[in-house]
């Protein structure tokens, strides 16, 4: 395409990212950036998910700060991005966050946050987090489910799964 007339967009980038190496990834964003602001949600989640895999949090996060939009697939990258880098205080710190810029949290939110805690042992705050999940209504689906499962397993509580 760089040699032909056809000119790129956000849909080209966010297309060509997944197909890319980190190195090369980095090019394409550096181009990206030279070219327009990063002005799309796709795009910019799709750079934050080959950041994420490279577990580069200094760049991910810089990218999601650029932003001039987030969408929930976004905060929920960058909240495991922090998580799979070992990171997930951060994690829930984005999520409480999150919560504050009037964005609502899916299963999936849900399921990364429940796990960190878990990774954690922290029961109390994930038992706030439980009771957040049912008073909003969510259902309990399979992500949902497992991590709460694997929390109370891990933390001893299994009288918290037998009551619900």
């Amino acid at each position: 395409m760089r040699h032909c007339s056809i000119k790129s967009n956000n849909y080209t980038y966010s297309i060509v990212l997944p197909c890319c190496d980190f190195e090369f990834g980095k090019q394409v964003h550096a181009e990206v950036v030279k070219v327009f602001y990063l002005s799309d949600e796709f795009l910019g989640t799709n750079l934050l998910r080959m950041y994420s895999g490279a577990r580069d949090i200094d760049s991910a996060n810089k990218v999601f700060d650029e932003m001039l939009m987030r969408d929930l697939f976004t905060w929920n990258t960058l909240i495991f991005c922090y998580s799979k880098c070992g990171m997930g205080d951060v994690g829930v710190e984005l999520f409480r966050q999150m919560d504050i810029e009037g964005v609502i949290a899916d299963d999936y939110t849900y399921a990364i946050v429940l796990n960190e805690f878990a990774f954690c042992s922290q029961v109390f705050e994930a038992m706030q987090v439980h009771s957040l999940i049912l008073r909003c209504g969510i259902r309990l689906d399979r992500f949902i489910s497992n991590s709460l499962l694997n929390l109370y397993c891990k933390c001893s509580f299994m009288f918290v799964i037998i009551l619900n």
